[in-house]
């Protein structure tokens, strides 16, 4: 007997022909996931894009013949197979350049809980319901909606300043208890030219305080990412900067040995001489 659950056991619908299957992915520029995570509004644009233009005109149409969309968001720090399930939308209006959509209300106790397994086969991302139906595998309901990538450990901190930006401003949790009283040396990578910058949190501040500043002024008051702010603007941050955990300790950790680390690894790094440190 098969110990497995598969979708349509699950979200229950009147008829598999009526519905897409979207499941939305990176497009080289973002994630959907972080998206929905920080803004459910902007993630509705996602159900909304036709398809690709040229000269003018829809070269394939993305949902041509029906009009409900089953959204998924693919949980890519968990592997390609997994997505997370983002609502049920309705097309309203096709226009020549887009769709409108509006999310509607059912299964909505599932939106940000319900995870499912299944292998996309070439890339498309969208799917008439019942071609893939019984191939999509409930992979996980969690007890709480999803917020931000899960915690897994202090050594696997790697986050995109988008998904920081998202743990801090939701004030989550689980993250905040971890990182609140903990002190560090940090690296952050700016992913257009690979160029880094190391950064430490000891005595009164913590790396939640300290990275919180990174989120709301994106320099963190630091000369050389000041000068790389008013250079480039915020956006460069959000798109290209991600934030590494180097190293950790607990807030009785002496602030000279800490600052002797933070030391160690900008010699390392050669971040002076190649990064953004300045001092």
């Amino acid at each position: 007997m098969n110990d497995y659950i598969k979708l349509s056991d699950v979200i229950k619908v009147a008829d598999e022909r009526d519905f897409y299957v979207h499941l939305s992915c990176w497009n080289k520029y973002d994630h959907p996931l972080d998206i929905f995570l920080k803004d459910e509004n902007e993630y509705k644009c996602w159900q909304e894009w036709k398809g690709n233009q040229k000269d003018g005109k829809i070269v394939k149409e993305k949902f041509p013949r029906r009009d409900l969309i089953m959204s998924f968001a693919q949980v890519y720090h968990e592997g390609n197979d997994i997505h997370l399930f983002t609502g049920i939308y309705k097309i309203v209006k096709r226009l020549n350049d887009k769709y409108e959509v509006q999310k509607l209300d059912i299964f909505q106790s599932l939106v940000g809980r319900l995870k499912v397994k299944h292998k996309r086969k070439g890339q498309a991302s969208a799917f008439l319901f019942e071609n893939i139906v019984d191939e999509m595998l409930v992979h996980e309901i969690m007890q709480e909606r999803l917020k931000c990538r899960v915690f897994n450990g202090y050594g696997k901190i790697n986050l995109k300043f988008t998904e920081l930006e998202t743990i801090i401003k939701k004030d989550v949790r689980d993250w905040k208890l971890k990182l609140d009283n903990l002190q560090g040396v940090y690296l952050l990578i700016d992913g257009s030219n690979n160029k880094m910058y190391v950064g430490s949190a000891c005595g009164e501040y913590g790396i939640w305080q300290r990275w919180s500043n990174y989120v709301y002024s994106y320099s963190g008051g630091n000369k050389g990412l000041d000068a790389l702010h008013k250079q480039v603007g915020e956006n460069h941050f959000r798109k290209h900067f991600r934030f590494i955990l180097l190293e950790y300790f607990t807030d009785k950790t002496d602030k000279n040995y800490i600052i002797d680390r933070e030391n160690f690894w900008k010699e390392v790094l050669n971040t002076r001489t190649f990064g953004y440190n300045k001092n």
